[in-house]
């Protein structure tokens, strides 16, 4: 019996040395190299705090900054950041970079909530000397209402399930790569091979195609389809959809759990 099961155990080994699983790791950024792509982050968090992690960032690699998209300035030391990465060739290869920016996110957030400035009331038009002509209205299809696209495709990037955030990356007319941070409602639907599944479902690097609305000023993702089939019909209310309190109080706890993650690698002693 013995004989019969070491060899099989010998091909787990020899195949599973091949492969990476992605994985993550929060912590302080120590040092980036902008010539070498390199970057090295002081590690937070039990078993790894203290501990140095060196990065090689991929050429595709995703860089946030709070809820925007960000870019490799903003890989400055002293940063708390989470970055995710997989294993390849004996390096660690850093494919989505989160840099933290608790209090822009509160202020966005704060700003949301304030009522709009009340509009001054508009001045009556002085009477025309003279009844000119209408302007004629330029010939050509009208275009679709400003804050909605139906069916942006693009590849996923980045999927945040506590968050419920994705970042959506398309091809660019320069031939590189452009991303849309989008927030993901309670309500969206999420079609898998014409099948509606949860939003949970979803993995990074996945083809998927986008309905993307604007609500309360904010790109949504109302439906995502991937695989066989396409985006579900589009449903409208005749009334607006009141703000979803759930969706508010879960943004709200992520930040606060950003904010109480910095306070602890502040005041918390290494260890």
């Amino acid at each position: 019996m013995t004989a019969k099961v070491w060899p099989l155990a010998l091909v787990g080994v020899l195949i599973g040395a091949g492969l990476a699983a992605a994985a993550d790791v929060r912590g302080v950024l120590t040092r980036y190299d902008a010539d070498k792509k390199e970057l090295v982050i002081d590690a937070r968090g039990p078993g790894v705090r203290g501990t140095s992690w060196t990065f090689r960032l991929a050429s595709d690699a995703a860089i946030t900054l709070g809820q925007e998209m960000g870019t490799t300035a903003d890989l400055v030391p002293g940063k708390h950041v989470r970055v995710s990465y997989t294993e390849r060739d004996g390096q660690r290869i850093a494919t989505t970079v989160h840099v933290f920016a608790v209090l822009k996110t509160l202020q966005k957030l704060l700003d949301g909530l304030q009522p709009p400035a009340p509009q001054p009331a508009p001045v009556p038009a002085a009477p025309p000397v003279e009844q000119l002509p209408a302007t004629p209205r330029p010939p050509g299809p009208v275009g679709k209402a400003p804050g909605l696209v139906e069916g942006q495709v693009g590849v996923l990037r980045r999927v945040a399930y506590t968050e419920r955030e994705i970042i959506l990356a398309s091809a660019a007319a320069d031939g590189k790569e452009s991303y849309v941070v989008l927030a993901v409602p309670v309500d969206a639907r999420v079609m898998r091979d014409g099948k509606e599944t949860a939003f949970d479902t979803l993995k990074e690097g996945e083809r998927a195609t986008v309905r993307i609305e604007s609500r309360n000023g904010k790109a949504c993702a109302t439906a995502i389809a991937v695989g066989q089939g396409g985006l579900p019909p589009q449903t409208r209310s005749a009334v607006p959809a009141a703000p979803n309190c759930f969706a508010e109080a879960r943004r709200a706890l992520a930040i606060a759990d950003q904010v109480l993650e910095q306070l602890q690698g502040r005041l918390a002693p290494d260890r």
